[in-house]
């Protein structure tokens, strides 16, 4: 017995498929693109005369792992540290990078100076997780 073969491919059905697509695609963009509304009025907005400031430098407070207190450029010791905070401008925040190493009952120490002497937002810095 013999079967009749699968009947024969025409050409035209792949690209009548992508033309249909294609046609598809146009429309959705077409009415995608008019939803929006255009305002009734034009609204210039106002141009700043100075340029904006940047923000000025915060201290830095160093911890290393021995446990010694660098504010900027000075080695401090813990009792130290208030003075030295009340000497500068008065500042609201400050950079806090300790070492790994060093114990947390000595950053909480020196978090607790900080808090005295009027320091009222720290930023830890810490190193990014490699996992």
């Amino acid at each position: 017995m013999r079967l009749p073969g699968p009947p024969p491919r025409r050409d035209e059905e792949p690209v009548l498929a992508l033309v249909n697509v294609v046609f598809l695609l146009l429309v959705f963009l077409v009415v995608a693109g008019s939803l929006t509304e255009d305002s009734p009025i034009v609204v210039q907005p106002p141009v700043s005369a100075r340029a904006a400031s940047p923000e000025a430098p915060r201290p830095r407070l160093r911890i290393d792992a021995d446990g010694r207190i660098a504010l900027d450029a000075s080695v401090l010791a813990l009792d130290e540290l208030a003075a030295a905070l009340a000497a500068e401008p008065p500042t609201a925040s400050l950079v806090v990078a300790a070492d790994a190493g060093v114990e947390a009952g000595r950053v909480l120490a020196v978090m607790d100076v900080l808090r005295a002497a009027g320091v009222r937002r720290l930023d830890l810095v810490v190193a990014a997780g490699g996992g």
